[in-house]
C-alpha cells in the first residue's frame, strides 16, 4: 500500500499516505520494447548489476530501462537490465535483485492525466490498455475525454459493432439506447423488424434480440 518514491537527490524509496509529486513518473516506452521512467526531478529510475536502485540519470540508456510485464491479478512486474525484478519490500527499501516477480515484486500502476487529457476516477481504467497505453497502443481516450465527456450529448445514439456488449456493466447500463418499439420479455416482435425483445439491440450472428457479449471480448 506504498508508492515508489523519487527524492531530488535521486534516492528511491516508499512514501505513504497521499499521493505526492515524489512518487509521480512519467514513462516511456523505447524501441526494443523495454520501458523507462522519469522521475518527478527529470530524472530517470535506474537499477545497477548490484540491484541498487536509484533516480539520479539524465538519459535512458542501458540500465535505465525495464521490461514491463502483466500479471494476472491486474499488477505489473518491472525486470531491469540484468533480469532481475524490481521489489519494494517491507522495511521500506526499493531493489532489484529478485529472480522471481511475487508479492513485494508487483505493482500497481495509478494512471495521472498528462497534458491535453482527462482521466476518469474508474480504478480499472489501467487495465484496459485499449484506452491509454504507454506505448500509443490506444484510442487516446484521455485526449478525447479531455475534448468532451457527453455532458452535451444526450440524444446521440452511438452503434457498436463488436461481439457484443455487457448492458448489465455499472458503466453501461445507464448509457444503454432502448428501443422505444419493443416490449421487454413478452416473447413478441413488436416492432415488427424480425427479432424478438431486442429492447437494446440485436445480436446479427446468432440471430436474436439480444446483444449480450457471449465472446468474452465485447464492449
Amino acid at each position: 500500500g506504498t508508492y515508489l518514491s523519487a527524492s531530488d537527490d535521486g534516492s528511491v524509496g516508499q512514501a505513504t499516505g497521499a499521493l505526492q509529486e515524489s512518487g509521480k513518473f512519467a514513462i516511456y516506452a523505447n524501441e526494443d520494447g523495454t520501458v523507462s521512467f522519469k522521475s518527478h526531478y527529470g530524472k530517470y529510475l535506474v537499477a545497477d548489476e548490484q540491484g541498487v536502485v536509484r533516480a539520479d540519470r539524465v538519459d535512458a540508456s542501458a540500465w535505465e530501462k525495464f521490461q514491463i510485464s502483466r500479471n494476472d491479478n491486474g499488477t505489473v512486474s518491472l525486470a531491469s537490465h540484468f533480469g532481475k525484478y524490481l521489489s519494494a519490500e517491507e522495511w521500506g527499501d526499493v531493489v532489484a535483485n529478485r529472480d522471481n516477480a511475487s508479492l513485494w515484486e508487483q505493482f500497481h500502476m495509478s494512471q495521472m492525466a498528462g497534458p491535453g487529457q482527462r482521466m476518469p476516477d474508474d480504478p480499472a481504467v489501467p487495465q484496459l490498455w485499449g484506452m491509454h497505453h504507454y506505448a500509443g497502443f490506444d484510442i487516446d481516450a484521455p485526449e478525447a475525454w479531455k475534448i468532451w465527456t457527453g455532458e452535451v450529448g444526450k440524444g446521440i445514439t452511438v452503434a457498436v459493432i463488436d461481439t457484443g456488449i455487457d448492458y448489465n456493466h455499472e458503466d453501461l447500463k445507464e448509457q444503454m439506447w432502448v428501443n422505444p418499439l419493443e416490449i421487454p420479455g413478452n416473447g413478441i416482435d413488436d416492432d415488427g423488424n424480425g427479432y424478438v425483445d431486442d429492447v437494446h439491440g440485436a445480436d446479427f450472428a446468432n440471430e436474436d434480440g439480444d446483444p449480450m457479449d457471449d465472446n468474452i471480448h465485447g464492449t
